[in-house]
């Protein structure tokens, strides 16, 4: 499962996400357009969620939800504009 948040460079990131182990969260200050995180591998049914905002607490560009099985390419699984959190079931 890869994550990814649409940011302006220079933005204060805060992400979100679920991990094989849990929640990890990411806050950095992002020098791209696009913030990435991976996690995996993971088994069907594994609830992928993720939650993110810049700058104190506004939507970010975009969130994304990719999944990739059996080394195929990453697909968008779920997509959202000007959101906060988005989440994707695998394999449903």
């Amino acid at each position: 499962v890869r994550y990814s948040m649409g940011v302006k460079p220079g933005d204060e990131v805060f992400m979100s996400v679920m991990g094989t182990d849990g929640e990890t969260i990411v806050q950095q200050t992002s020098y791209a357009p696009t913030v990435f995180y991976t996690v995996g591998p993971v088994h069907k049914g594994f609830e992928a969620s993720m939650a993110g905002s810049v700058n104190g607490g506004h939507a970010a560009e975009y969130l994304q939800i990719e999944v990739s099985s059996d080394d195929s390419p990453f697909v968008t699984a779920e997509y959202l504009k000007n959101g906060s959190h988005i989440k994707y079931t695998v394999g449903k």
